[in-house]
């Protein structure tokens, strides 16, 4: 039992070579590390106005009870806040998950100029190289 049903052939998407192939995944890749680049950074910066903030408060906390101490004038030290250590450590993990980031963001580099080098190595540095998405060569992913 074969069924012929003419209108419901699903169209093939155009075969990349193998280059065009690594380079439309590495723009993937790019593009969904620096979405998360962004979100780390935007909580980088939020956990830094955060110890910021509650540096200030400690300071002022610290002030205020230095002037009510009937005119002994100690130079103390503010205590250990627990709030502001977890802060910290919120932002060395920030650093951190940007450091792995930048890491990857590095090897696709590596591999995109890896690309580039074997296409040259293909069809030298003036041959008749193939087209990448329809306008642009591979050397032009490498500048």
């Amino acid at each position: 039992m074969e069924a012929n049903t003419l209108g419901s052939v699903t169209p093939r998407k155009p075969v990349l070579s193998v280059s065009a192939r690594k380079i439309k995944d590495n723009a993937a890749d790019w593009h969904n590390l620096i979405l998360k680049w962004e979100a780390l950074s935007d909580a980088g910066f939020a956990t830094a106005n955060n110890i910021a903030n509650t540096k200030v408060s400690l300071l002022s906390k610290d002030r205020t009870e230095l002037e009510s101490s009937d005119g002994h004038a100690e130079k103390t030290h503010p205590e250990y806040s627990e709030e502001l250590e977890e802060l910290c450590e919120q932002l060395r993990a920030t650093l951190d998950g940007l450091t792995k980031i930048q890491v990857k963001m590095e090897k696709l580099s590596s591999t995109t100029k890896g690309v580039c080098e074997l296409e040259n190595y293909h069809y030298g540095a003036e041959g008749g190289r193939p087209v990448l998405f329809h306008t642009w060569p591979t050397a032009h992913f490498c500048a």
